[in-house]
């Protein structure tokens, strides 16, 4: 074990107490000072010496591990790797909404975290879950900027709070946003959006209705924020189409809260009026809300009501019949997105359209008997 590099600590610097301990090792080990091999001494030895916290030296040794220029291995503490091993990593940081609970941003996330590792840059994810009145948890994402990212990716990130975006920025980093939109700043390089090319879905959706003998539809949806809208084409067709939004508000990103207002909303509609001959999702979680509202009133499907809905494979079973839906295989999608995202780092250019289109295929079911 070897003795502690010259580093000092200076408390009236405007640099923060563990920046000014990761540049004193990083020096000493590009330096020379540490050899391969060599191995640290223990945390609390150093901040002892240093007249620093264990904590500020923690977050000193886990920069410098994320750079590949130390490994911990157990029971013996941080190995200094030799510099000319050392391969330099553009460090993105992901910041993504409710990575657990949603199937899509989940899937979507695992696959661009792999083809950054491809591409030889080191990612790491921390999840902003938000509570029904909109309150997002920052707290992963503080400290995953103290360790200061290359760069930084913010997926969906629920708008109607713009706390990560204002730490993204005050961190100094710059930003790329995908499926949000937010202010032009110094920081932000780029809106990403994923649109849904749903075309040839709609149609094949639209051609099985007027099969069906469909003569109006609800279609509950989000308003102008619905990934995919069918009004146009069905009423191109001569299918009355009544629209039912339900509004996101702060709960958005909150997957239990959409099912809950997704379910006041299908309780106010039952109330309003006859059924129409078919109601169309626009979203999974609308339909896992509405459903249970739709049979406990005694209604029907496909008896008394049809369903379509918007899926991309991300829920179990809803009923006991299959329903016909629109659906999205966002493995494939979130690979293509993936590599352009990858492109998008290397040069600055996010190609068109594997970067925008994801497409979604008509699947029959038992919709329609």
């Amino acid at each position: 074990m070897k003795n502690l590099p010259p580093v000092s600590v200076d408390r009236t610097s405007s640099k923060r107490l563990f920046e000014q301990v990761y540049r004193g090792f990083r020096d000493a080990i590009t330096s020379g000072f540490y050899d391969e091999g060599d191995v640290l001494p223990a945390r609390d030895a150093i901040a002892g010496k240093l007249g620093v916290s264990e904590t500020v030296v923690r977050k000193a040794l886990g920069m410098l591990m994320s750079e590949r220029f130390l490994v911990s291995r157990p029971k013996i503490g941080f190995r200094v790797v030799k510099p000319r091993k050392v391969k330099t990593f553009e460090r993105v940081l992901i910041a993504t909404a409710e990575l657990s609970g949603a199937y899509a941003m989940s899937v979507k996330t695992a696959m661009i975290e792999k083809e950054l590792v491809r591409a030889g840059y080191c990612p790491y994810t921390v999840c902003l879950d938000s509570d029904d009145k909109g309150r997002i948890d920052c707290s992963d994402l503080k400290l995953a900027l103290e360790m200061r990212p290359d760069f930084v990716v913010i997926q969906a990130c629920p708008m109607s709070n713009k706390t990560p975006i204002r730490l993204v920025e005050r961190a100094g980093c710059p930003y790329l946003l995908i499926g949000s939109r937010s202010p032009s700043s110094r920081r932000k390089v780029a809106d990403i959006h994923g649109d849904y090319w749903c075309d040839d879905g709609i149609r094949d959706f639209v051609g099985a209705c007027r099969r069906g003998r469909v003569r109006n539809i609800c279609q509950v949806g989000f308003g102008r924020d619905s990934f995919i809208d069918a009004e146009r084409q069905l009423s191109d067709m001569g299918i009355y189409v009544e629209r039912l939004d339900v509004e996101l508000g702060p709960s958005f990103g909150n997957l239990e809260a959409i099912q809950r207002t997704a379910a006041a909303a299908m309780g106010r509609r039952l109330k309003s009026g006859a059924l129409p001959d078919l109601f169309f999702f626009v979203d999974d979680y609308l339909t896992l809300g509405a459903l249970p509202v739709l049979l406990e009133a005694g209604v029907r499907i496909p008896d008394d009501v049809k369903v379509v809905t918007f899926a991309n494979r991300g829920f179990g079973p809803v009923f006991t019949k299959s329903f016909s839906r629109i659906e999205v295989d966002m493995r494939k999608a979130a690979v293509a997105f993936g590599k352009s995202l990858v492109t998008w780092l290397k040069t600055g250019d996010f190609p068109e359209p594997a970067s925008a289109d994801i497409a979604a295929t008509y699947i029959p079911g038992e919709t329609f008997p």
